[in-house]
C-alpha cells in the first residue's frame, strides 16, 4: 500500500511538471525590430569625392537603441547637401550629434571645422588635429571624424597640396566675379569706375579750364546767330510776367537767387532795350542786303561796318541776363533746327535742278529759295557762313561734353576710394 501510494505521489508531481515547461518553452525570446538586415544594403553612399561609408551593425549583445530606426540612419549616412542644413543666418547645423569613444561631445568641434572648411575651401590634417581636444581624441575618433567631414564633400587635404588649391582659387574667384558683375548692371557700372584714376589737382584745374573755354566758344557762336536776341527776350518775358512762366531758379545763375527782385527789375529794363537794339539790327542787316551789287564798295563797306558795330553792342547786352549754361544747350536746339532746314532746302533744291526744267519745277525751287532768304533774315547772315558757324558749334559742345564727363568720372571715382575706406 505504502509503495502504490508513493507511486501516485511521484505521476501527480510528473503530470504537474509537464505543464510548466511547456509554458516555458512557448515563450519566445523577443528579437529586436527596430533594424533589418534588408534596409542595411542600401545604405552606403559612394561618391567620388568620398569612399563608401559602413555602418556597424549592432550586436545581439548590445541592444539597439529604440530611437534608432531606418531613417536616422539614411540622415547618418546622407551627404551635406542633406545631412546638414543652414538656418537663416547662413550657419551649418548638424543632423546627428557626434561624440567620442569617452563620451565627449564633438559637434561643436565639427561645426567650427565645417566653417573653416567654407572659409579656406579646404581642410588640413593640421586643421582636424588643432580642433580636436588632445587627451578624450582616440585615433578611432579622428577616423571617424574624417569620415563624416568626407561625407559632407569637405576636400582633406596634405600640407604639401595646400599651394596647388590656393593657386586654382584665383581663377575661380575671377571667374565668379566676372560672372556677378555681368548679373549686376550697378556692380558692373562702379567696376568700370574704379579703374579710373583720381584726378591730381592740376588735371582738376585743366579739365575746369577746358569747360569753361568750351561753354565760352559755345555762347560767343549762338550769340553770333540772329535769333539770339530774340530768345532772350521771350525767356526774360516768361520770367517777369504775373504770374511767371518760368522759375526763377531754374533759368538764372545762383548768384542772382539772392538779389532775385533786384534782378527782375533790372531784367524788365534790359528786355525793353535789348528790343530795340535788336530791331536796329535787324534794319541794319536788311539795309545792307538790299544795297547789294549796285550800291559802292564804300557804300557796302560802311553798312558792313554799322551793322558789325550795332550787332557786337547787342551781343554785349546778353551777358546781363545771367543765364544759366542750360539755356544756351536749349538755344544750340533752336540753332540745329535752322540747320536742318537749311540742309533740307539745298538739297531740294539741288535735286531740282537735275531734273527736267518745267514751271511747276521752277515754282518749287522759288519757294525752296525764299524759305532760305527767310532762314539767312532769321539769323542775319548768309547760309554758307550760317552752315559753318554751326560745325564749330558742334565741335565745341563736344569739347565740353568730353571734358564734363571726365570730371564726372573723377568725381565718382573719388566717391566711391571715399566708401571703400
Amino acid at each position: 500500500m505504502a509503495k502504490s501510494k508513493a507511486k501516485k505521489v511521484v505521476r501527480k508531481k510528473v503530470a504537474s511538471a509537464k505543464p510548466v515547461k511547456a509554458v516555458r518553452k512557448a515563450k519566445p525570446k523577443p528579437s529586436p525590430k527596430p533594424l533589418k538586415a534588408k534596409v542595411l544594403p542600401a545604405a552606403p553612399v559612394k561618391t567620388a569625392a568620398s569612399p563608401p561609408v559602413r555602418i556597424a551593425v549592432p550586436t545581439a549583445r548590445k541592444a539597439p537603441p529604440t530611437s534608432l530606426d531606418t531613417e536616422a540612419i539614411a540622415v547618418m549616412i546622407q551627404p551635406m547637401s542633406s545631412a546638414t542644413a543652414v538656418n537663416g543666418d547662413g550657419a551649418m547645423q548638424i543632423a546627428e550629434p557626434f561624440r567620442s569613444q569617452a563620451g565627449v561631445d564633438l559637434t561643436e568641434k565639427l561645426k567650427e571645422l565645417l566653417r573653416l572648411a567654407q572659409e579656406q575651401g579646404y581642410l588640413t590634417h593640421g586643421d582636424i588635429s588643432d580642433a580636436l581636444p588632445d587627451r578624450t581624441v582616440t585615433p578611432e575618433d579622428l577616423d571617424e571624424l574624417c569620415l563624416r567631414l568626407r561625407n559632407l564633400e569637405v576636400d582633406i587635404v596634405d600640407q604639401a597640396e595646400v599651394d596647388r588649391v590656393k593657386q586654382a582659387e584665383p581663377e575661380e574667384d575671377y571667374e565668379k566675379g566676372k560672372m556677378d558683375i555681368l548679373d549686376d548692371p550697378v556692380r558692373m557700372y562702379l567696376k568700370q569706375m574704379g579703374q579710373v584714376a583720381l584726378l591730381t589737382r592740376e588735371q582738376e584745374v585743366e579739365i575746369s579750364k577746358r569747360i569753361e573755354d568750351a561753354e565760352a566758344e559755345v555762347a560767343r557762336i549762338i550769340y553770333s546767330f540772329g535769333f539770339s536776341g530774340k530768345e532772350h527776350i521771350a525767356l526774360a518775358e516768361k520770367l517777369i510776367c504775373e504770374p511767371p512762366k518760368e522759375r526763377f531758379d531754374r533759368v538764372i545763375q545762383d548768384k542772382k537767387i539772392e538779389g532775385r527782385e533786384k534782378h527782375s527789375k533790372s531784367l524788365r529794363k534790359l528786355v525793353k532795350d535789348v528790343r530795340a537794339l535788336d530791331q536796329q539790327v535787324d534794319d541794319a542787316y536788311s539795309e545792307r542786303r538790299e544795297a547789294g551789287a549796285k550800291a559802292s564798295q564804300k557804300k557796302l563797306a560802311k553798312l558792313e561796318q554799322e551793322f558789325q558795330r550795332l550787332d557786337a553792342k547787342l551781343q554785349r547786352t546778353f551777358g546781363k541776363f545771367f543765364y544759366k549754361q542750360k539755356e544756351m544747350e536749349e538755344m544750340a536746339v533752336v540753332a540745329e533746327n535752322i540747320h536742318y532746314k537749311f540742309v533740307s532746302s539745298r538739297k531740294q533744291i539741288a535735286d531740282l535742278q537735275k531734273q527736267r526744267k518745267s514751271a511747276q519745277v521752277q515754282l518749287i525751287m522759288q519757294g525752296e529759295e525764299r524759305k532760305i532768304q527767310a532762314l539767312e533774315d532769321f539769323v542775319r547772315m548768309p547760309a554758307e557762313t550760317y552752315l559753318k558757324l554751326y560745325e564749330g558749334l558742334l565741335v565745341w559742345t563736344g569739347k565740353a561734353l568730353q571734358a564734363k564727363t571726365e570730371m564726372v568720372e573723377a568725381n565718382l571715382r573719388l566717391v566711391i576710394s571715399i566708401a571703400k575706406k
